[in-house]
Order: C-alpha cells, then sequence, then structure tokens
C-alpha cells in the first residue's frame, strides 16, 4: 500500500465512541466544531508516533485525526 492509510481502514465503535486504526490503537474523541453548518467530532491518538507503520498512518509529527459528522452513521447504513 502507498500513501496514507484512508479513513475506511479505521473501524468507528459506537459503543464505545472511538475509531481503532489498522494496528488496534484507540482515536479517542477530543472535540465538537461546527463547519459550513455540519457537526463535526474530532478524534485523535498519539500512538502513530511509536509504530513502524507511522508514515502510512500520518504526516503529522504529533498525531492522527479523524473527523466524523454528526449524522455519518445514516451514510454507513446505506
Amino acid at each position: 500500500m502507498l500513501g496514507l492509510f484512508g479513513k475506511e481502514y479505521f473501524t468507528y465503535n459506537p459503543e464505545q465512541d472511538v475509531y481503532v486504526c489498522p494496528v488496534g490503537e484507540t482515536l479517542s474523541y477530543r472535540f465538537r466544531t461546527e463547519e459550513k453548518g455540519h457537526k463535526i467530532r474530532y478524534y485523535s491518538t498519539v500512538a502513530c508516533g511509536r509504530r513502524a507503520l507511522k508514515a502510512q498512518c500520518t504526516r503529522n509529527k504529533d498525531n492522527r485525526r479523524i473527523t466524523r459528522w454528526e449524522y455519518e452513521d445514516v451514510l454507513e447504513r446505506m
């Protein structure tokens, strides 16, 4: 695989409200914001810096971040 892991490689766990990355690290909820009228939730982890696959996870030196639209579960069910 070339490039970064896309969001499709991460699994959302609605019961715990976290994402799990391809190597099993948890991205937990950090904050919520509104962008162009859409409520967006942000999830992140600092574990990427400790992993051999960091280059495939993020270019950010501090963490990996994923966003989730408040109604993304509706799209996932479709």
